[in-house]
């Protein structure tokens, strides 16, 4: 239902999105959903209506986080479902003489930004869960995918993408309906805690003009890293040089290597 929505909107100016449209559209896109697979809404239990709009509520919020990001970003949304053995060369790995590794994929979706003449490309994953991404995982051969799918697209990318490429981030964006609770600590503090449902989390270019290409004001409410005057802050550890790209996507492949002589 994301991927459709944004399909049809992105090459539109997400700022001029209005909410009336997005709760339409997401609603017919729901109905047509569960009119095709679930036989249509006639006749279900007063249990299945409420989950039917509660699941409604829930995707039109996470679609008014991701225009409200779009429209504040020069990242914009290139591919859905990208393919990596089709879309992008397979990711292949010859471990020895005897054992070599292919692996096919498909990223959830790809964002690209246009700037100095080169595309630089960000890796999402949807997340409902509360798990945040930490780069000690991939030192111990933990959650590895995404990193895969980049160290893919960047080895393998520049004829689909018709440019010269760079990593910009691997980034697992929020798919939970934001919560307001505002309790005993105040409005202010509850639309604070709300924000941090707004927030990816995962690793970013250390690069000034990724980093406000992402979130135009660069205050760390849609990405996990903000610029405070001319000091990148960066309080998760998600800022990574090409460098130190280069170097994860090695420690992946050694990862994938002991994984293999281990079968």
């Amino acid at each position: 239902l994301l991927e459709e929505f944004l399909k049809k909107h992105k090459d539109n100016d997400f700022s001029k999105i209005k909410k009336r449209t997005i709760e339409k559209e997401v609603s017919e896109l729901l109905d047509l959903y569960v009119e095709k697979h679930l036989g249509g809404k006639e006749g279900k239990t007063q249990r299945f209506l409420y989950l039917y709009y509660r699941v409604k509520r829930t995707a039109v919020a996470i679609m008014e986080r991701l225009v409200e990001e779009f429209a504040q970003s020069m990242f914009k949304p290139s591919d859905f479902e990208l393919n990596i053995g089709d879309d992008i060369p397979s990711y292949k790995l010859k471990v020895s003489d005897e054992i070599s590794v292919t692996i096919r994929g498909s990223v959830d979706r790809v964002d690209i930004m246009e700037h100095n003449g080169k595309k630089y490309i960000r890796v999402v994953d949807y997340k409902t869960g509360t798990k945040k991404y930490s780069l000690s995982d991939v030192l111990y051969g933990i959650n590895l995918q995404m990193l895969i799918y980049m160290s893919a697209i960047n080895s393998g990318g520049e004829k689909y993408f018709d440019s010269e490429i760079s990593p910009a981030g691997v980034l697992y964006t929020p798919a939970v309906s934001p919560t307001v609770n505002v309790g005993s600590k105040g409005l202010n503090s509850a639309i604070a805690d709300s924000n941090k449902d707004k927030k990816m989390h995962g690793i970013i270019l250390d690069d000034t003009d990724v980093i406000k290409g992402m979130e135009r004001d660069a205050l760390g409410v849609y990405i996990p890293v903000s610029i405070k005057g001319d000091t990148i802050v960066d309080k998760s550890g998600s800022l990574v040089t090409l460098q130190e790209f280069g170097a994860l996507f090695s420690q992946v492949d050694k990862a994938i290597s002991q994984m293999a002589t281990c079968l």
